[in-house]
């Protein structure tokens, strides 16, 4: 992905790429789940948890729990504590867990 190859990751140049590639191809789903993800590390909770919830519906079931799992960590940040619950909830039955 975008974020995972510099250490510590150039956020602002990773947000910087997404967003271009979001003018071309607005609402793709990959592309809101690395913004989303790029927004919580940068600890933009809401803004992550707009674009994290937008592109679950569109993600293949495979990808659905990590992004319920980092869904989860945002609302727990916010102490949405409940919410955090239901996405974890909602991870663990898609893992059969």
């Amino acid at each position: 992905g975008l974020i995972s190859h510099d250490n510590p990751p150039d956020l602002p140049r990773a947000m910087a790429l997404v967003e271009a590639a979001l003018d071309q191809a607005p609402g793709r789903p990959e592309f809101l789940d690395t913004r989303g993800t790029i927004h919580m590390k940068m600890g933009r909770h809401r803004k992550a948890s707009i674009d994290l919830e937008a592109a679950l519906p569109q993600m293949p079931d495979r990808e659905k729990p990590d992004i319920l799992n980092r869904l989860a960590e945002i609302y727990e940040a916010l102490k949405m504590h409940e919410i955090a619950d239901g996405f974890r909830d909602q991870a663990r039955k898609l893992l059969g867990r």
